[in-house]
């Protein structure tokens, strides 16, 4: 497997990607879906975007931006067929070596609180809940990982 920064040309792909993993209904992305192009395009362009990759095909992608002391992670996707052989937890490496090659603090994301599995995968994997916001039909929960600088471990 191998990750690399999205292109342009990805942009389905990655949106199909996206739409597969967190289970998007047509009708409910009808409306959403050139929403959802448009928000992906702009990460794309802007090197938010990084896809995992097999056999030259697209089966994941993560979108993170850093933000001031910290590297947000606004999104992990896995294609349900290769979901549970690592890629998500590596592409998590991935953006953890990147805040730390960077010099950044930490990295931060939210979460489904619902979902447990989520919560499992990123406890275990050493983030830990910062806060979280409940609604009727909702849980977001918010996480935060401590990551050493690059130049820090060296020393």
């Amino acid at each position: 497997m191998e990750i690399r920064a999205a292109e342009w040309p990805d942009l389905g792909c990655v949106a199909r990607c996206e739409a597969v993993a967190f289970a998007l209904a047509p009708a409910t992305c009808a409306g959403g879906l050139a929403k959802t192009h448009t928000v992906l395009a702009a990460q794309i362009r802007a090197g938010e975007i990084y896809v995992a990759t097999r056999s030259g095909s697209i089966v994941g992608f993560i979108s993170a931006c850093p933000n001031y002391e910290h590297l947000f992670v606004a999104a992990i996707a896995v294609q349900p067929p290769h979901q549970r052989q690592g890629i998500g937890s590596r592409l998590l490496a991935f953006a953890e070596k990147f805040a730390a090659e960077r010099g950044l603090d930490f990295v931060s994301l939210y979460s489904d609180g619902l979902n447990l599995s989520n919560t499992r995968f990123y406890t275990y994997r050493g983030y830990y809940e910062t806060d979280r916001t409940e609604g009727p039909d909702f849980l977001r929960v918010y996480y935060s990982k401590d990551i050493a600088p690059v130049t820090a471990r060296a020393a």
